[in-house]
């Protein structure tokens, strides 16, 4: 018997939820299942849903809830306890682990005032299990002030959350936002109506993996040459300038032809690409492939700089140090008048 199934045959306690949070519940808990797992409820409502998650977790499964309310004791079973305190009482809350362990899946369904969700979510958090979960449900409740909340307020754990998506991605910030306990311990964030989940575990940082045969990427660049068009112009002169397939492996290898890159960094370059356009002035900077002329070279590397290439600033520094004022200024004058193609 699913969830669903169960809520909607319960002769048992009390249970309020939501109707769509219960395919929720199983796409996060159902690894969970017969497992020797600790679950902390915080909120123990009518008492029904510390039921519903001991007959859908197992036997193996520790339920703990956590309420204000001392009457909450009355729901104390085989396999269920409760006890009571604050979910905002830091204090109280190691005392619970203290006694129990690590939790494997903690759910906030407390008081839903935000500055109580913060402080339970940022006590709790990384003291789950490496690949426990955590959940916040009835979030609406996280736009509305009576409960310290409302759109973009900063006392919402939402805002909060957003924050926490940020930290996730923090890797990829380039410096603005440095990795930090977040980033490294949670591999997955989220997010449902009016309820946000997240999933503990060891994350690196991504990096990327190409399999597959480099000859099929030759082909199709070629072809994409032969239609005109400049992004596979450029890639395919990359190809001939270093003489490597897409990553140098694999039967893609064309043969190094400095001229052919020179002629097809030209054609892309002819239409505004500006990678192409900087390629092509450092060919014609060092003399590979076609007659060394620094006047070119440093048009070329203007006209990417004016295009906001990042990288064009420093060439142009390096190949203009070779250069008179008057090859500068020819060069700056072409780069002006030049219109792509």
């Amino acid at each position: 018997m699913n969830l669903w199934q169960y809520f909607l045959n319960n002769h048992g306690r009390t249970i309020t939820k939501s109707t769509h949070y219960f395919s929720i519940y199983e796409r996060y808990l159902s690894g969970f299942v017969n497992k020797s797992v600790l679950f902390i409820e915080i909120g123990c409502g009518a008492g029904g849903s510390l039921q519903m998650w001991k007959r859908y977790l197992g036997p193996h499964a520790t339920i703990v809830g956590i309420d204000i309310n001392p009457m909450c004791r009355y729901f104390e079973e085989d396999q269920v306890f409760v006890r009571i305190g604050s979910q905002s009482d830091t204090a109280f809350l190691q005392a619970v682990l203290d006694e129990f362990g690590t939790p494997d899946i903690i759910l906030d369904d407390g008081s839903h005032m935000q500055s109580h969700v913060m402080a339970s979510f940022n006590f709790l958090y990384h003291k789950l299990s490496n690949n426990g979960i955590y959940m916040v449900e009835d979030l609406h409740t996280a736009y509305w002030t009576e409960y310290e909340g409302g759109l973009r307020s900063p006392s919402s754990f939402m805002e909060l959350c957003k924050k926490l998506l940020d930290d996730l991605n923090a890797d990829h910030s380039r410096g603005a936002n440095p990795p930090n306990p977040f980033t490294r311990d949670t591999v997955a964030a989220h997010f449902h109506d009016a309820f946000v989940v997240f999933e503990r575990g060891h994350h690196s940082c991504s990096r990327e993996q190409t399999t597959g045969n480099d000859l099929e990427m030759v082909q199709w660049y070629r072809w994409g040459a032969e239609q005109g068009d400049a992004w596979a112009q450029r890639n395919l002169g990359f190809l001939y300038a270093t003489g490597k397939g897409l990553y140098a492996v694999g039967d893609g290898r064309v043969a190094q032809d400095h001229a052919e890159a020179v002629r097809l960094f030209r054609l892309a370059a002819e239409q505004g690409d500006t990678t192409a356009q900087l390629h092509l002035g450092a060919m014609i900077a060092n003399g590979q492939g076609v007659a060394r002329d620094p006047v070119q070279a440093l048009m070329w590397c203007r006209i990417a700089e004016r295009s906001g290439h990042q990288n064009a600033s420093e060439v142009c520094s390096m190949i203009a140090r070779s250069m008179t004022p008057d090859q500068i200024a020819r060069a700056q004058d072409l780069a002006s008048n030049w219109k792509p193609a």
